[in-house]
């Protein structure tokens, strides 16, 4: 099963990888239009979010909007030695520093 899970999880990354930067903007704009009609988002205090990096759905402008709207924005902090994953509060995208993905 392992292996399955490794290559089907290397097949996704590499369609992801494979989309123009048009393609990855439009798609992650859809993506954020639905997010935000859903009435989860729209009563949430608090949403976890990751970072956005590389061709990931890009999330950065719904972290700045949920920011400015005074919003609580969480984000997951790995630690790899540990193999353990917390939250942490993010208060501006700047606080933001690479990791190891």
């Amino acid at each position: 099963m392992e292996g399955t899970k490794a290559t089907m999880r290397a097949a996704a990354l590499a369609r992801r990888d494979a989309l123009s930067a048009p393609q990855r903007a439009e798609a992650s704009i859809r993506i954020a239009e639905r997010l935000r009609a859903s009435a989860e988002y729209r009563n949430a205090e608090s949403v976890l979010l990751y970072a956005s990096m590389r061709s990931e759905v890009d999330t950065g402008a719904l972290i700045d909007e949920l920011l400015a709207a005074g919003r609580l924005v969480c984000v997951p902090i790995t630690d790899w030695a540990a193999h353990r994953l917390t939250l942490s509060a993010l208060t501006a995208r700047a606080d933001l520093v690479p990791g190891r993905l």
